[in-house]
């Protein structure tokens, strides 16, 4: 059974990896690609480079002043908690987030409700995605679709489209300001995307989400690059931060909705993957580990591994060590901190 499903890229990387992805599914099922599987972009980096008939949606604050004298005057309080005025020594943030994680989150909340371009905010963007994929015709479509892909190719019928609640895929790196820093708040979004329950006592049931994203390694650490100690520096701040709100005793509370909180895990699975293994450099191409996560994930979707993962991963504190991975090529170290599951990947 096929699960609807919506594929988030935060980020440049995030942008390169939904590319690999739509790949594989265009080389699949060409035409009959089921509108269940759903894409999306946030990005705040202005690149030329346009992923064909991808959804994707450029963030970015225009007139930083003007935002820093809304927060003077008090009109945004629920940025006091995290914010350092510090960090916005820019007139503009429309190119990237300087590989800093505050202002890519900064970015983020400045573009919640409303897009500087456009109508629509990154929660109401993410909201319609999930209504028009949640709908009896959208799945009776994709039922069609995948009926007459089988008969194109002559397999037998009998794989369908699941009747529940649509899940989650965020990708990027953690190396950079966008992903890293839009992360937490974009993984609690599409967790609680229904928002309050319908009677108003508690946050709705939570939906499935899952991480896929890059960080450096020991290797990587020795590259003679610019931003190396500001890659290192974001990864382990992100990283710190999943742990963090991965505590059962730790609130997360709701961008701009000061009544609306939850104590639930940002994601239920995280993969954590670089270039090298036991400090032995795998590859030196980094598209090549942008399209190994694509592979997972479509391995995952569409051959059907997700839930076959899901049955052998159970909850414990410890490390396990090296063992054969269920859906890539290679070994994987488990580090489960109660109760978000981490995976560490090599390569490939």
């Amino acid at each position: 059974m096929l699960n609807p499903t919506i594929f988030i890229g935060l980020g440049t990387t995030g942008r390169k990896i939904i590319g690999h992805l739509r790949t594989l599914m265009a080389e699949h099922y060409g035409n009959y690609l089921p509108n269940t599987f759903r894409f999306v972009v946030f990005e705040t980096q202005k690149d030329s480079t346009e992923i064909a008939k991808n959804q994707e949606y450029h963030l970015k604050v225009s007139s930083v002043d003007e935002a820093k004298l809304e927060i003077a005057r008090g009109e945004k309080p629920f940025y006091q908690s995290w914010l350092d005025d510090r960090v916005l020594n820019v007139t503009s943030i429309t190119d990237g987030a300087n590989n800093s994680r505050m202002l890519g989150r900064f970015v983020l909340w400045e573009n919640w409700s409303k897009l500087e371009d456009r109508d629509l905010g990154v929660r109401q963007i993410l909201q319609d995605i999930y209504n028009e994929i949640s709908t009896l015709a959208a799945r009776e479509e994709a039922i069609n679709k995948i009926s007459a892909f089988h008969r194109l190719k002559g397999m037998p019928a009998g794989m369908g489209v699941e009747e529940g609640e649509p899940s989650f895929y965020i990708v990027g790196t953690l190396c950079g300001g966008t992903c890293s820093g839009l992360l937490i708040d974009i993984a609690y979004l599409c967790k609680h995307i229904g928002g309050l329950d319908v009677i108003g006592t508690g946050m709705a049931r939570p939906k499935p989400v899952r991480g896929f994203f890059t960080v450096l390694d020991k290797a990587d650490l020795n590259m003679p690059v610019e931003n190396t100690k500001k890659w290192a520096a974001n990864c382990w701040g992100a990283i710190l931060e999943l742990d963090y709100y991965s505590n059962p005793n730790t609130k997360y509370d709701f961008p701009f909705a000061a009544t609306q909180s939850t104590s639930e895990p940002p994601l239920d699975l995280c993969y954590l993957m670089s270039r090298s293994q036991g400090g032995r450099r795998i590859t030196n191409d980094v598209e090549t580990l942008n399209h190994q996560i694509a592979l997972a994930m479509f391995a995952e979707t569409v051959g059907g591994l997700r839930d076959a993962i899901g049955g052998i991963i159970t909850d414990f504190d410890g490390v396990v060590g090296d063992r054969n991975s269920p859906n890539a090529d290679g070994s994987m170290r488990i580090i489960i901190p109660n109760p978000t599951k981490i995976m560490y990947y090599r390569s490939i």
